[in-house]
């Protein structure tokens, strides 16, 4: 009856808020300690922010740092290794010709109408000693001799250095291949820069072959001259020949470090590009 009668009470006065305990239904007043607590999150994700951003600039500004470091190096190289380049066949071109020039210098030094009596009174075995003899002689007394022996000292030490500067370039390289964008474009300037480098390497076979191959044509023309007068034109003949080969070596030699050198400024002027982006 107490139930019923509560029921009809309120269905007699209708149903009021103050009929209900409404204390968890409404917002409640933020305390303190939940401020101090949303600051210190926020604080912590403004701070790591910040931090990233730090850190991102620390790694750009290294990067660029190894860029330019890469650029430097290969600045400082290019000039050292062209260098040593032209030196070290400026001595081999002069050796070869040098030595080459002694050759047909002792032929000129050879008395040939002695050697032509001596094969006729005392026979062809004295005729070659006397010969060998006179060349052997002459040869050592030549300037050109001296010459030769004196840039063949200089390019064996130059070649050692050219050696050690190749390893110095190939070593920039790699830090160029790690401090910049692998791009098709840079691979492909590096490319042609390794492809000009084995040239001039290449170019050393090819001086030695062009002397090598005039110096036994000279040795086998030693025995086949008949006189003094053929003597003198074969040595005119020679001497132009000579003179010739080591010109366009040295045309030769200065075209490839040429275009040694301008392959590198081009993979400069690249990089240049990429460091100033």
């Amino acid at each position: 009856m107490y139930l019923r009668g509560k029921i009809e009470g309120y269905s007699n006065r209708g149903i009021e808020l103050s009929d209900y305990n409404l204390t968890l239904m409404l917002p409640q007043q933020t305390s303190n300690s939940e401020y101090i607590l949303i600051g210190a999150i926020g604080a912590a994700f403004l701070t790591g922010i910040i931090s990233l951003v730090r850190d991102e600039l620390r790694y750009r500004k290294e990067e660029n740092r190894r860029r330019i470091q890469a650029y430097s190096r290969l600045m400082g190289i290019k000039g050292v290794i062209s260098q040593l380049y032209a030196s070290y066949f400026s001595s081999f071109i002069d050796a070869g010709y040098y030595n080459g020039r002694s050759r047909i210098v002792a032929i000129q030094n050879i008395d040939y109408d002695n050697i032509r009596r001596i094969r006729e009174e005392n026979g062809i075995l004295n005729a070659v000693d006397k010969l060998l003899e006179e060349n052997k002689q002459a040869r050592r007394k030549a300037l050109e001799y001296e010459g030769a022996t004196e840039e063949k000292r200089k390019y064996e030490e130059l070649r050692i250095q050219v050696s050690k500067a190749d390893e110095r370039f190939k070593t920039i390289i790699g830090l160029i291949r790690t401090s910049f964008p692998r791009t098709k474009k840079l691979e492909s300037l590096i490319d042609e820069i390794i492809l000009s480098d084995k040239a001039l390497e290449a170019f050393s076979i090819d001086v030695a072959s062009s002397f090598c191959f005039f110096e036994n044509m000279v040795q086998n023309w030693l025995w086949k001259i008949p006189s003094n007068e053929m003597r003198n034109i074969f040595y005119s003949e020679r001497d132009r020949d000579i003179n010739i080969i080591r010109d366009m070596k040295f045309i030769d030699a200065d075209y490839k470090i040429n275009d040694f050198e301008s392959k590198i400024e081009n993979l400069l002027n690249y990089l240049d590009q990429e460091i100033k982006k």
